[in-house]
């Protein structure tokens, strides 16, 4: 391998799944098997919230279990969760699609998060 280059896949085929600004606490990123590469996270919330992936075409229902469940700590104002996380193959989170959601439980999505307090960008690709 020569300087400058990488052992993972070219960059451009990372793309912005979702990008949503205080919208939304659920959200479908793709309707298709994809893989998440990072995401950027905000809780506004005076209290812990749990940032879930879904396997799932469409948004979770409540509960539904999360694939994934990040607790993300009160206050967070701007939280990178990327390859160091991830892995440099990124996180697939099953044979359906990816949806997230803001959960105030741990393993399912429970309703109850404003989507005042929270930003969401994840970034993926195949």
């Amino acid at each position: 391998m020569s300087a400058g280059t990488s052992p993972r896949s070219s960059t451009s085929s990372v793309r912005v799944l979702v990008q949503d600004y205080a919208t939304t606490v659920t959200r479908n990123a793709s309707t298709t098997p994809n893989v998440v590469r990072s995401a950027f996270v905000t809780n506004r919330n005076a209290v812990v919230r749990y940032f879930q992936l879904h396997d799932v075409i469409n948004v979770p229902i409540v509960g539904a279990e999360a694939a994934l469940s990040l607790a993300i700590p009160a206050n967070t104002l701007f939280l990178l969760i990327d390859e160091d996380f991830f892995g440099p193959q990124g996180f697939r989170p099953g044979s359906a699609g990816i949806a997230y959601a803001w959960s105030t439980n741990a393993t399912v999505y429970i309703a109850g998060a404003a989507a005042a307090d929270h930003d969401t960008v994840i970034l993926g690709g195949r």
